[in-house]
């Protein structure tokens, strides 16, 4: 059995960053930490996803925005994937 891990499309490095959902006209914003980061897209850890759009721009430890996409939600974290 393949892990899940040898099945991503591209490599992901651990991380623990702060971020920034973005959205609304850029006049919402949550904060959230950045984990499991990859060039095509990272693990996000929210107090709650519920709110948050489908897409939306992130900005990671004060960085450039990136616009985003939701790719699977649970409680409280959420697969995001870049556009």
């Amino acid at each position: 059995m393949i892990s899940g891990e040898n099945r991503r499309r591209t490599a992901r490095q651990r991380v623990h960053k702060r971020g920034q959902i973005i959205f609304n006209g850029r006049t919402a914003v949550i904060d959230c930490t950045v984990h499991d980061m990859s060039a095509t897209g990272v693990r996000l850890r929210t107090g709650s996803p519920v709110g948050i759009p489908d897409t939306f721009d992130l900005t990671i430890a004060d960085g450039p925005a990136r616009p985003c996409c939701v790719v699977w939600r649970k409680p409280d974290q959420m697969g995001i994937e870049f556009r």
